[in-house]
């Protein structure tokens, strides 16, 4: 730690980072990554503070040495736009096989499966919204970003909307309406994913628990309740992945 110059991790800041919480008086650490670090130390500092958090190692020892021997740093960070999320959690693989973190139960990353063109197709096309707009003139013109549109137009966004929605007349001379499509059903994005240790100190990525559950015979209600409290179920633990070029050493010391 000397030689590190702390930088405050502030409220909103986003950058795709990897991050460690360190026990000072042991010297042991957990490593994890996330693209919104102030929210993630939050989350985290929250959990263990309520005995709740997923990590029964790092509970474990927060119970015992306290908040104030904890504190989060920030190991690398990158512009979110530059990193994807499957290569963040490469990067992240690499610090735990490089560093051996003590405090990560599993030590192999679940890393989701990439999203595919159907489901990218399915959620832009959810999103989009399409506009008919009726000029002073008289003709008409279909738009899809409506914001960007009054801007170059010199009108104003919420008046057209209240157009739309027939609550206004019209706006200096402007109409316009909402265009009704028919709804692509929609694809899940990638469902429910678990990451499930296994009794012989493994871990899986499983997309269906409850065919997991089926398969092993394991109750998939108890399998679900290690979610919310950290405890076995015949040697099983499950719980979430934890998602969420500049070189940056940061940190944010957990107060009372």
């Amino acid at each position: 730690m000397s030689g590190i110059k702390p930088i405050e991790v502030k409220q909103g800041w986003r950058r795709a980072c990897i991050y460690r919480i360190v026990n000072f008086v042991t010297g042991d650490f957990y490593i994890g990554s996330c693209v919104a670090p102030w929210e993630r130390s939050q989350r985290h500092r929250t959990q263990l503070k309520q005995g709740k958090h997923g990590n029964r190692i790092l509970q474990r020892a927060f119970d015992k040495y306290g908040i104030a021997s904890f504190q989060f740093e920030i190991l690398r960070s990158f512009p979110i736009e530059d990193v994807p999320r499957d290569v963040l959690y490469r990067l992240e693989q690499d610090y735990i096989d490089r560093l051996k973190p003590v405090y990560n139960i599993a030590l192999d990353v679940a890393i989701p499966p990439p999203l595919s063109e159907e489901n990218r197709a399915a959620l832009t096309y959810r999103v989009s919204k399409t506009w008919t707009v009726t000029l002073p003139d008289g003709s008409e013109k279909i738009i899809h970003n409506l914001s960007a549109f009054c801007r170059e137009m010199g009108l104003i966004k919420r008046c057209m909307q209240l157009v739309a929605d027939g609550k206004m007349r019209g706006h200096r001379g402007w109409l316009c309406r909402r265009e009704t499509v028919d709804k692509q059903p929609y694809v899940s994005r990638q469902g429910r994913c678990y990451v499930v240790d296994c009794p012989d100190g493994g871990s899986v990525y499983v997309k269906n628990l409850a065919l997991y559950c089926r398969e092993h015979g394991l109750s998939y209600n108890a399998m679900v309740s290690t979610l919310h409290r950290p405890h076995y179920h015949k040697g099983y633990l499950c719980h979430r992945p934890i998602h969420e070029h500049d070189k940056a050493h940061s940190f944010i010391v957990w107060p009372e």
